[in-house]
């Protein structure tokens, strides 16, 4: 009997030791999904938080036009976004931190942000410009680092180019100045990305740009500005949203803060999505306008030239408002003899007849 129990003994101990270790292990388990579920609550804080605390640098900025700042932040890497749906509404705009996942999508749905889409390290630069058609509609947020770098091409003299990024308050950004016939000599410097900008240069030719910069899955980029009649006010801003590439998207501009909107977007599409968002505060602020004029007097009979002004006005205002403004209604307007010069006109001449002008 003894020697039976003895080897009922024995084969109890390792079933015991194994249940033993087997408890160990969930524990150890459950103990290490613990762990990291606090640690990857912590991780999503901190992101959510820095996605934050962005939007506010931006927000910020907003108020205060012209002025050159650079925010201190974590160092990592951001990622601006933009969608906008075929009604010309913006379905998303944010900024994403690392490869986080907790960020809002809509945090800079109503924010004109014209940036790189990628920007990393622990700075950001920002600028604001006040945008007006003739009237002002917004004010527009520029954004970059110390890790990009822009290069301004010109042909002649350079002063002009100087002068424009000099007037712009631009020069705190990091600029390159390089005639077009030695662009050829232009070598990287070890900056994340590169945007070369042909400054009104006649027969502008982005393929001219070293292959050193042709890279594919760069993130180099090119725009050609050509200037109007009334020289950097108005014209038409061309991308090369890819120098391997060198596909063409062409706008036309109106006013040096768009102007600069175009040079600091990475891209034709960062570009065209926030300016949708622009847009929206365009047709905006026509509906007021156009509803001001009901306020003054009735026309008088015969009217006035005052009167006269005030209904081609009206007429003016409609343009602005039309559904699904896009930018090729917004060429129309911005042509030669268009809806802006007649605005501007029109507002001139209230002014030297002393009636209540329109904007």
């Amino acid at each position: 009997m003894a020697r039976r129990f003895r080897r009922r003994g024995q084969t109890d101990v390792p079933f015991h030791f194994i249940f033993a270790l087997v408890g160990g292990v969930l524990f150890l388990a459950f103990f290490f999904i613990l762990i990291r579920s606090v640690l990857t609550g912590s991780e999503d804080r901190d992101v959510r938080e820095t996605s934050y605390a962005v939007e506010t640098i931006i927000t910020t900025s907003l108020t205060n036009p012209d002025a050159f700042t650079i925010a201190e932040v974590k160092n990592d890497e951001y990622r601006f976004g933009c969608e906008v749906l075929p009604n010309g509404k913006v379905s998303e705009s944010y900024v994403q931190v690392g490869k986080g996942k907790d960020f809002d999508e809509k945090g800079l749905v109503y924010v004109p942000v014209f940036s790189p889409r990628v920007v990393k390290g622990d700075q950001l630069f920002t600028s604001t410009r006040t945008w007006e058609a003739p009237f002002p509609v917004a004010n527009l947020a520029v954004l970059s680092n110390n890790r990009t770098r822009y290069v301004i091409v010109y042909s002649g003299n350079n002063q002009k180019a100087h002068d424009y990024v000099e007037k712009e308050n631009l020069a705190g950004f990091g600029f390159d100045f390089v005639a077009s016939g030695n662009l050829a000599n232009y070598k990287d410097a070890g900056f994340d990305q590169y945007r070369f900008v042909y400054f009104n240069v006649k027969g502008a030719d982005p393929s001219s740009i070293p292959s050193e910069f042709k890279k594919t899955g760069s993130s180099n980029s090119a725009l050609v500005i050509s200037f109007g009649e009334k020289g950097d006010a108005s014209g038409t801003v061309t991308f090369y949203d890819d120098l391997a590439v060198l596909k063409p998207t062409s706008f036309s501009y109106y006013g040096t803060a768009m102007l600069d909107a175009a040079l600091f977007s990475q891209d034709s599409a960062v570009f065209s999505c926030n300016m949708a968002k622009v847009f929206g505060r365009l047709q905006t602020a026509s509906l007021i306008l156009k509803g001001r004029l009901t306020s003054y007097p009735r026309p008088s009979q015969p009217p006035t030239q005052c009167d006269l002004i005030y209904q081609s006005a009206s007429d003016y205002f409609d343009l602005y408002t039309v559904a699904n403004f896009d930018f090729k209604k917004f060429a129309a307007l911005t042509s030669s003899g268009g809806t802006i010069e007649s605005l501007e006109e029109s507002n001139r001449r209230l002014l030297s007849l002393q009636c209540p002008q329109l904007y």
